[in-house]
């Protein structure tokens, strides 16, 4: 059998291309809206004022969920009341504000210690806070839908007749 086609013109193929384009990027968005990830803050020290007018250079830590600031030596920093003040941990493992305001105070002269920011479990917490507890495993998303959907009996006879889906293509015959 010996079958002609027409050929497609330029135009008609750079609309196709465009719909394309434009079904993957649905596609990619529908598929990302599962919870991201936190992104860490920035390590670069930032130029901040003390409600004085005394300027204080600190560094941000933590993620969106959690975060504080640190000076330039490594002491724990937070925002108290408008005013940066040195920070200790508390019993419950995030930071307790102290009366030693930064840029004023020496914190090495206090219990300010170095490094002593919120703990693991108090970040997970703020983090679980934000985002709500992680849905049980039955009920999460699978990684590859199409994994589950191997064959399917939309067919009169699927025994004989099995349907296959995969990716990238509609419900297909196998041959």
């Amino acid at each position: 059998m010996n079958k002609s086609y027409a050929p497609i013109s330029l135009p008609r193929l750079r609309a196709i291309g465009t719909s394309i384009r434009l079904l993957a990027a649905v596609l990619a968005l529908s598929v990302m809206t599962s919870r991201s990830l936190a992104i860490n803050a920035s390590p670069t020290p930032v130029q901040l004022k003390q409600p004085d007018g005394r300027s204080i250079t600190l560094r941000v830590r933590g993620d969106e969920y959690c975060h504080w600031f640190e000076d330039l030596n490594g002491y724990s920093v937070v925002l108290n009341k408008g005013a940066y003040v040195y920070a200790v941990r508390d019993t419950q493992g995030g930071l307790a504000p102290t009366a030693l305001a930064v840029g004023v105070a020496d914190p090495a002269s206090s219990n300010v210690t170095i490094k002593s920011g919120p703990t693991p479990a108090f970040k997970s917490q703020k983090r679980a806070a934000v985002l709500g507890p992680p849905r049980p495993r039955h009920l999460r998303r699978p990684s590859r839908p199409w994994a589950q959907l191997r064959t399917s009996s939309f067919c009169a006879n699927s025994a004989t007749t099995p349907w296959v889906f995969t990716p990238g293509h509609l419900l297909i015959t196998p041959p």
